[in-house]
């Protein structure tokens, strides 16, 4: 399994035109995307090569794609903002070692260089690939205090929070 799903950089997502283009990026490494409409990628040979088919790796077996990588990259797509995504706390919740596009949210969950890598350009990006590949203690460093960060944000925490807050909220 740990051969099937491993990769040296993996990303979990859905085809989007703009992403192609940086995930072109990425195709030098050994990369592997798991994702649903990826058939929809026009050109990029190299890229749709990549692509692992429609609804693999996904749902049950996203965790085992993680465990199985050394990078996990992700992407906050532009309608976020500069927000985080679901993938923000899964990645680092399964073991993952997180690099991903710098967003103000991400950071207040997950400190750089501490819990997840951050990146803002393609030549950033390239840049911490190379180092991270061959700094493999640091990857182990960082996705461990990751998956610590990550611990108090589970959906029964929250829940615990919101209901909180409304008893909080309906005394008033």
């Amino acid at each position: 399994e740990k051969e099937f799903y491993g990769s040296d950089i993996v990303y979990l997502g859905a085809w989007q035109p703009y992403i192609e283009l940086l995930i072109n990026e990425l195709t030098p490494y050994h990369l592997k995307v798991w994702g649903n409409q990826w058939y929809k990628l026009r050109g990029y040979p190299q890229l749709k090569k990549c692509w692992q088919g429609e609804g693999v790796g996904l749902f049950e077996e996203m965790a085992k794609v993680i465990n199985s990588s050394k990078i996990i990259f992700n992407v906050i797509r532009y309608h976020n903002g500069n927000g985080h995504s679901m993938k923000t706390f899964e990645i680092p919740a399964c073991g993952g070692f997180m690099l991903t596009n710098r967003t103000d949210e991400q950071l207040d969950f997950f400190p750089e260089d501490k819990c997840a890598v951050y990146f803002s350009t393609k030549e950033e990006l390239k840049d911490k690939i190379k180092y991270y590949l061959n700094n493999v203690s640091e990857c182990i460093r960082i996705s461990k205090a990751g998956y610590e960060a990550a611990r108090p944000h589970t959906y029964f925490e929250r829940a615990k929070k919101i209901l909180n807050m409304y008893e909080k909220i309906k005394l008033v």
